[in-house]
């Protein structure tokens, strides 16, 4: 990877990453996801609550809370910890889509990519009770607006506009996977974020006023009372599917895809094994409250090296869009992102450069095959807060 934490990586690995196919896409681990066990902590599960007959253009009901998340193993772990929870769920199955509810209220005026689905998106809407048993509504969103997809920044910011204007809601979050920004930051870590930054390259997104603005939720910053509880007894261990098995085998891909690639052959697994996917760390999977420290979010995917991004508390590519529409109207929000994708070293331990196109499909692959787990992840994290 460019030393340049600003350089795009190629169009291949944003496709992977960020388009809504990944659950179709075939791993060498398992795709189910466990339980819940929320008696381990004395708590419950959310409740589904019912949503009155409706047209796709009618707006959202109204919510206490708003959380939106985009790929379909983000979408998928949102609906087993909020809707699912007590029985095991399969990712390959879609059959849950067919309860959530379609919204496209304001859509009309934008063009979309086919692949990613109807815009805006689909909700459903779920009770949680806080720890003095309040009950509050909120609505899950799973959003086919993206910053780096059709119809980019003029899309994604009316559709937050639509959003936050039907459901006259107190807070907003936005969950989902994202890159790793320090090397403490493991594969399937959850890390709480209420600040951001947003850096624009493509020629759609480049010209918004925002671009390299920054933006902060100046009065709220999420509860994390029961984050050591869910940390130690709910988190998905890391290690059950991200192990030495898995790695050798997706090693074994990459150096079939880079079977040309002379470089490849000084590039060792080991070399690729770093903190962030060590087994002592992926044991034991932790929620980072990173209060003030803003987040990256850029329309284009690419992966840290080294200290080259630990200003920001993770990479992703749509938070600070939210954050500046929930300012606008004076919305307290936050952004819980689990770590897919963490940081890949850039030298082989003998000191040799690995190239970026080694480094990028490295980086995708694991997102590829662990997303799934770490997104469960995060929205644990999400409940938590």
């Amino acid at each position: 990877m460019n030393q340049n934490p600003m350089s795009p990586t190629s169009t291949s690995v944003i496709k992977t990453r960020y388009t809504d196919t990944q659950t179709a896409t075939k791993s060498p681990v398992s795709n189910i996801l466990p339980p819940v066990p929320w008696e381990d902590i004395g708590r419950h599960a959310p409740k589904l609550l019912p949503i009155a007959e409706r047209k796709a253009t009618d707006p959202l009901p109204a919510a206490d809370y708003v959380i939106i998340t985009w790929t379909s193993a983000e979408w998928f772990a949102l609906d087993h910890i909020f809707i699912n929870s007590q029985k095991e769920g399969n990712a390959y199955s879609h059959e849950f889509r067919r309860n959530w509810h379609a919204y496209t209220r304001g859509a009309a005026d934008y063009i979309g990519e086919e692949q990613s689905g109807q815009l805006w998106g689909y909700f459903q809407m779920v009770e949680i009770c806080d720890l003095s048993d309040r009950p509050y509504r909120v609505l899950l969103f799973k959003s086919n607006s993206h910053l780096a997809h059709a119809p980019w920044i003029a899309g994604l910011s009316a559709m937050l506009q639509c959003i936050l204007e039907d459901t006259k809601t107190d807070f907003i979050y936005t969950i989902g996977t994202a890159g790793g920004a320090r090397l403490n930051q493991s594969l399937g870590d959850a890390v709480v974020a209420n600040s951001a930054v947003l850096k624009l390259q493509r020629p759609e997104n480049v010209g918004d006023p925002g671009n390299g603005e920054s933006y902060r939720c100046p009065s709220w910053y999420p509860a994390t009372s029961l984050i050591a509880e869910v940390e130690d007894k709910l988190l998905f261990k890391m290690d059950a599917v991200a192990n030495q098995d898995s790695f050798e085998a997706l090693y074994q891909t990459l150096q079939a895809n880079h079977s040309g690639d002379a470089s490849m052959e000084h590039v060792a697994l080991e070399d690729l094994l770093n903190e962030a996917l060590s087994p002592t760390s992926l044991a034991t999977p932790k929620i980072q409250a990173l209060e003030d420290v803003p987040l990256l979010t850029t329309d284009f995917y690419y992966v840290a090296n080294g200290n080259n991004s630990d200003a920001f508390s993770f990479l992703e590519m749509d938070d600070a869009v939210i954050g500046r529409e929930a300012n606008k109207l004076g919305v307290p929000w936050a952004c819980i992102r689990n770590i897919s994708d963490p940081i890949v070293p850039g030298l082989t331990r003998d000191g040799k450069i690995i190239p970026e196109s080694i480094r990028n499909d490295w980086s995708g692959s694991i997102y590829t095959s662990f997303g799934l787990f770490s997104s469960y992840n995060g929205a644990l994290a999400t409940w938590a807060t």
